[in-house]
């Protein structure tokens, strides 16, 4: 174990709020990682508020060069966090959790999706952690799309592509492009997701449903294809990459329906394509 996290631990022995101290993520889960990977904690204690209402804590363990506080909740319960960027070690990501959600964990023999692909105990004060279920490594599966999710996905993509002709047709380019570059993609990749796993017979779990490996297992011919998906600043090349995003959506989209025996919705996606061809005053 690296110095830092050893200091980690050394600090959580002598706090008594905290009772149990987890890894998680790739250092755990057999992925491939490198100097820059994070470490993700997650700390189970009696009560958060010495860590969440103060950042003094984080300072203990070396420089800090930047850090963030994404809170999230899990279950309707929330979950303070720190993310924390090291001047001479790597980030680490920590997370406060009350005890009572990892004795909920033990008692129902159940892994949180999180923990099945690994985990390592790092500290057990009342050896509650240590009767958690054997990680599964089948975490984070890219589950078959029921038709109205799959309906949904197409709709809400052409949307998407119909707001970003509509702002650049204001000349709002800005805003044009963050439509572009984040709620496009995001139904873009949700469908490449749904095809990858479809080859594999949805039994694939070494997809991150974030993209974060997208290169490394996706083909030549598709990784050619999002290259065209990406612009510069400026009208004609926005909508170069829209058109490439369109095309490959709608290719693979067809590809998933066909594979599901879902009827794809050829009528309605040429409505939209004829509209946003109208607005544009040129054919797509």
């Amino acid at each position: 174990m690296i110095d830092i996290i050893e200091n980690i631990i050394q600090w959580a022995e002598s706090e008594p709020e905290i009772r149990a101290l987890i890894l998680e993520g790739s250092m755990v889960s057999g992925a491939n990682t490198d100097k820059l990977s994070d470490y993700d904690l997650n700390l189970f204690v009696t009560d958060d508020k010495q860590y969440s209402e103060s950042n003094d804590w984080i300072y203990a363990f070396d420089d800090v060069t930047v850090y963030q506080k994404p809170d999230f909740t899990f279950e309707k319960r929330y979950i303070p966090s720190r993310l924390v960027v090291y001047k001479n070690s790597p980030r680490v990501d920590f997370s406060f959790w009350n005890v009572d959600i990892l004795k909920h964990f033990v008692e129902k023999q159940h892994l949180p999706e999180f923990y099945k692909n690994g985990y390592r105990i790092l500290l057990d004060k009342d050896n509650i952690a240590s009767k958690l279920p054997e990680p599964t490594h089948d975490g984070y599966a890219i589950s078959k799309p029921l038709k109205d999710d799959l309906l949904k996905t197409i709709y809400d993509f052409w949307y998407e592509a119909y707001c970003v002709v509509k702002y650049l047709k204001r000349g709002s380019l800005f805003f044009a492009k963050m439509v572009e570059n984040s709620y496009i993609k995001k139904f873009l990749l949700q469908m490449i997701l749904w095809n990858e796993a479809a080859k594999k017979s949805w039994r694939t779990y070494h997809i991150h449903t974030e993209g974060k490996n997208l290169e490394k297992v996706i083909s030549e011919s598709l990784k050619n294809k999002l290259s065209g998906c990406f612009s510069e600043y400026g009208k004609e090349a926005i909508l170069r990459s829209l058109f490439m995003m369109m095309r490959l959506f709608e290719e693979l989209s067809k590809t998933l329906c066909g594979d599901l025996e879902i009827k794809y919705p050829e009528g309605r996606i040429l409505t939209i394509k004829k509209y946003i061809s109208t607005i544009l005053d040129r054919r797509i």
